[in-house]
């Protein structure tokens, strides 16, 4: 086994126990830590949790996520060292697959050990060994975690074999193609005891943390409203035989989900409803709604009013979008360079006051990256990711909500769809 991997915990024989063997980048072994009362944490109540976890009518999805905590707070291990590898097998080489093996061979202490792609013509990547599955490679590479880069209708079943394996999963999104099928991975990564975490790299833009920093520091007092808006016109990026022009849905699956994931993380708050509307752009290439315009209602009562257009013929904005977040004592502005997220400045304007810029941090590392160097971190140190699937699940939630509502064209109510799929992810008995 190559020096410095981490490597998978294996069960102590008739201990009840697991530990977490892991060697430092140098080969120097370190003494694992005991895993607490077994793998398996135990259940909590539908409506409980541990100390400081939210209670209430989302007590089942936050139950959950105190399951995930209580998991990340006994398994740490390495605390306090950055110097191992996380050993990663890739699922998927696509266009994007290949791009995200660019990504992880460039990462600092990641190490690609192999590629999974059932296509021939991507079987043959130099230096890289490539099998027909990630099932294969799984039998026959020692790694830590895989890394989910295939078509989203595959991400289920992908991520669930990755975690039956042992292995920690970091899919690219969406984590599953509907709820019911995002909890059962939840649940199946409780079960093994290791992280699942969704790729929702916006997170890591610098002007974002900005803008969450200044939100959330109170900086322009409580909440009034959010607007945000993002144009592109895709026919200049995307090829002709692009398999969005075909789907259902475009925008709001494959962009919709970024942007309804920030607006939670900026504003610590949920969304209660959703109400929207798709609608055709003549001329365009897109079988389906290729634009959406949509009203989200977050808790406590603050509207955000979304449009989203991927055939415009409108000035551009970036793919984070333009965003005016306003508040009781100002309003935050962010207009970033429309050929790089990483770019543009955030603006807090306090009434009464000449706008003024926000310091940007400065990104440790670019954006897919840092959500493998989240990851990486998960599994040293127990710490539960940012983008965990608890988490992310709600990001889903808004999304599925959105399509159903340009389906159905009637007001969604979130909680209820995340209550059905739970039920219908784990039945009575189960």
């Amino acid at each position: 086994m190559p020096r410095g991997q981490l490597q998978a915990p294996r069960p102590r024989q008739g201990s009840g126990r697991r530990t977490r063997p892991l060697r430092a980048a140098g080969g120097t072994r370190l003494r694992p830590e005991p895993a607490g009362r077994g793998l398996r944490p135990r259940r909590l109540q539908q409506r409980g949790g541990v100390p400081g976890e939210r209670r209430g009518r989302r007590g089942g999805v936050d139950a959950g996520r105190a399951r995930v905590a209580r998991r990340g707070r006994r398994y740490g291990c390495l605390r306090g060292r950055t110097s191992a590898i996380l050993r990663v097998v890739q699922a998927g080489l696509g266009i994007w697959g290949q791009s995200w093996a660019d990504v992880v061979r460039e990462a600092p202490n990641v190490e690609l050990a192999a590629l999974a792609d059932p296509a021939p013509k991507t079987r043959e990547v130099a230096g890289t060994p490539v099998y027909e599955s990630v099932e294969a490679a799984l039998a026959e590479v020692a790694c830590d975690a895989v890394l989910v880069a295939t078509p989203p209708g595959t991400h289920h079943a992908v991520a669930k074999a990755s975690l039956e394996a042992g292995r920690h999963v970091l899919v690219e999104k969406p984590l599953a193609t509907d709820l019911a099928g995002a909890f059962d991975l939840i649940e199946v990564a409780e079960e093994a005891g290791r992280f699942l975490m969704v790729s929702q790299n916006y997170r890591y833009n610098g002007p974002f943390r900005a803008l969450r920093r200044a939100v959330g520091e109170g900086g322009i007092g409580d909440l009034v409203s959010i607007k945000i808006s993002c144009r592109r016109d895709t026919r200049t990026l995307f090829g002709t035989d692009d398999f969005r022009y075909s789907m259902r849905h475009p925008y709001v699956l494959d962009m919709s989900i970024h942007h309804f994931d920030l607006i939670r993380a900026a504003t610590g708050r949920e969304v209660a409803r959703v109400h929207a509307r798709g609608r055709r752009v003549p001329d365009s290439p897109f079988a389906h709604h290729p634009a959406v315009s949509a009203l989200l209602d977050l808790e406590g009562g603050v509207p955000v009013l979304y449009e989203g257009d991927w055939a415009t013929r409108e000035p551009e904005t970036s793919w984070n979008g333009d965003w005016e977040v306003v508040g009781e004592e100002g309003r935050l502005l962010w207009r970033g360079d429309r050929d790089d997220r990483g770019v543009g400045e955030v603006l807090l304007e306090r009434w009464g006051e000449a706008p003024r810029a926000l310091a940007t941090p400065e990104p440790e590392f670019t954006e897919r990256a840092a959500t493998l160097q989240a990851l990486r971190a998960a599994v040293e140190t127990g710490e539960v990711p940012e983008t965990s699937a608890a988490d992310n699940v709600r990001s889903l939630a808004v999304t599925l909500g959105c399509v159903r509502s340009v389906e159905k064209s009637e007001t969604v109510d979130i909680e209820q769809m995340i209550v059905g799929a739970r039920r219908e992810a784990r039945p009575a008995g189960r």
